[in-house]
């Protein structure tokens, strides 16, 4: 798992610090910016889930189509599917 450090400008966090006023404020939570920023995390990249999974499958099965049948044989039998 990865760790990143934001960086913002007066005026993005100013914004930012507005944000989270009005979420705690309507959801009834004390969240700090930085804890409104890890909830939100995952809303962001959401929407490239679906996309992502298909590029995996594309890749996976390119990937399988020029491994030998040794190999093949190998992945089919830890997928359990032969």
């Amino acid at each position: 798992m990865a760790s990143y450090t934001l960086t913002t400008t007066s005026d993005q966090e100013a914004l930012l610090t507005w944000i989270v006023g009005q979420y705690n404020a309507e959801h009834d939570t004390q969240l700090t910016n930085t804890d409104y920023v890890a909830l939100r995390f995952p809303q962001l990249l959401g929407p490239f889930r679906q996309q992502f999974q298909a590029h995996l499958a594309a890749d996976i099965t390119a990937k399988f189509a020029v491994a030998d049948a040794a190999t093949q044989q190998q992945v089919l039998t830890l997928l359990n599917v032969k």
